[in-house]
């Protein structure tokens, strides 16, 4: 077999991933899991030539000089791969990633809605997150094609290689690739704006100058896409903090509370849907004033309780995302449990006990919620500057002014509350009965004062506010 016949079985038979590697058979990556081709072993010298008949001559010096090289390439009437060509202990060896010939569209890839509404905003940055092969690139890829369609700008992409091969629709597409195109990411964002963009994709990253020039880019007016590789979308911040000395830490916080507008985390997992291979699942992290209040003050340990307390602005995190998969039918059981971040908290999900961690600080604090002799704990937001927003459909009727000095009377039906005093209720309808009990849990207390009150049918609530600063 030749390479281009090797790239066809491989396509035909769905793999993700073509290897060649000298002293083995081919092989491929079908639904995650490595499998042999059912041919002899391939010499280092076969291995060396098939790669080679792909190169350039610019990639072939690359390749020689460096002991590895990084491109892209088509098959007519086939696919695009993107390709890493390196040297191993007995020899040649070389990687191949399928890129499907067609961007595929949000709705097409299952994305939330919250996704769409990403691409609308009029600046900053949006980084998408995961280990390799989690789907990063299919998902901008989407994200750019959805601004394609929708408006009317520029849309410039920096990447290594270039992978999707986007058609101008709506805008104006110019996609440049490090090597033939720009000496480096860096190089390209600084050139970038002089060159009229409305959004730039940034392939990744992957050090700090990049990471700079990309958050310049924001910060001048500009929609910023990019990736970088951290686990979970609360983790991201640690990983762009890795990528400068500790000096630059509190002003790099600065620059991301200011400049960041989201991070989505992505994993891929095995899906039990017919035909269908994978399925994405997501943690999303939008910055409104919580999150960025808790990264200012170096509070990232509390970065996932902010994250559950926003599910009403798109946010969520993994394990609610397994969650929502398991009950569409997407996963099974076994494959939620093996990959929550943490599994005896799914076991308690999956039961609808929701567990909350971390400890109440910057307004993300905790009480519990007693029920015909059950308690959970919950987790509530009280940081916003103004007010804040109320989850449920169940509100608190007028509370005693008397013990709420100098500020307005809490109001029955108000989707709002005022700053200072908000309301911890039950998250669940089944729980909208006589006798729920919210009792101030022993971390909260030092946050201020209790009082009780009645939800509109009458029952009664103990409710707690922070103390005002």
């Amino acid at each position: 077999m030749d390479i281009t016949e090797l790239l066809a079985f491989a396509v035909k038979n769905k793999a993700s991933d073509l290897h060649l590697s000298a002293g083995l058979p081919p092989m491929i990556r079908v639904h995650g899991d490595i499998r042999r081709i059912n041919l002899p072993p391939m010499e280092h010298e076969d291995v060396h030539s098939m790669v080679y008949d792909i190169m350039s001559d610019a990639q072939r010096k690359m390749y020689e000089e460096n002991l590895e090289c990084d491109f892209s390439f088509a098959v007519p009437n086939l696919a695009r791969f993107r390709v890493n060509a390196f040297v191993q202990q007995r020899g040649a060896a070389a990687a191949f990633r399928t890129i499907p010939a067609k961007v595929q569209s949000l709705e097409e890839l299952n994305c939330p809605k919250v996704f769409a509404e990403l691409t609308n905003r009029p600046r900053g940055l949006i980084l998408v997150t995961g280990p390799t092969g989690s789907g990063k690139s299919t998902t901008l890829a989407a994200m750019v094609n959805h601004v394609n369609e929708e408006e009317y700008g520029h849309i410039l992409t920096i990447e290594d290689p270039i992978e999707f091969l986007h058609e101008s629709k709506k805008c104006l597409i110019n996609q440049r690739e490090v090597g033939p195109h720009t000496l480096s990411f860096a190089n390209a964002l600084r050139s970038a704006l002089r060159e009229d963009p409305d959004v730039i994709l940034v392939g990744e990253m992957r050090d700090q100058e990049t990471f700079e020039a990309g958050v310049h880019a924001a910060e001048t007016g500009h929609v910023v896409f990019g990736t970088i590789h951290a686990s979970t979308a609360a983790s991201t911040i640690s990983r762009i903090l890795d990528l400068f000395p500790p000096i630059q830490h509190h002003a790099i916080r600065q620059t991301l509370a200011f400049n960041l507008k989201a991070v989505v985390a992505q994993k891929l997992l095995p899906s039990i849907k017919p035909g269908v291979s994978r399925v994405p699942s997501n943690e999303i992290m939008m910055l409104n004033p919580t999150i960025r209040d808790l990264i200012l003050k170096s509070k990232d340990d509390k970065l996932l309780d902010a994250i559950r307390i926003g599910f009403l602005e798109g946010m969520v995190d993994f394990t609610q995302n397994l969650i929502d998969l398991l009950d569409r039918g997407d996963i099974d059981k076994a494959t939620a449990l093996e990959f929550a971040p943490n599994p005896e908290q799914m076991k308690m999900a999956m039961k609808g006990i929701k567990v909350p961690q971390g400890n109440p600080c910057c307004g993300v604090w905790r009480a519990s919620l007693r029920y015909q002799g059950h308690t959970q704990r919950v987790c509530v937001s009280a940081a916003t500057p103004h007010h804040t927003s109320l989850p449920t459909d169940t509100y608190l009727s007028q509370a005693p002014e008397e013990l709420i000095p100098h500020r307005p009377p809490v109001t029955a039906h108000s989707r709002r509350l005022p700053h200072g005093i908000p309301a911890v209720r039950a998250l669940h309808a089944d729980w909208q009965a006589k006798g729920i009990d919210i009792i101030q849990s022993p971390e909260a207390r030092e946050f201020g004062f209790t009082f009780t009150a009645r939800d509109p049918d009458g029952h009664r609530l103990r409710v707690f506010s922070p103390a005002e600063e």
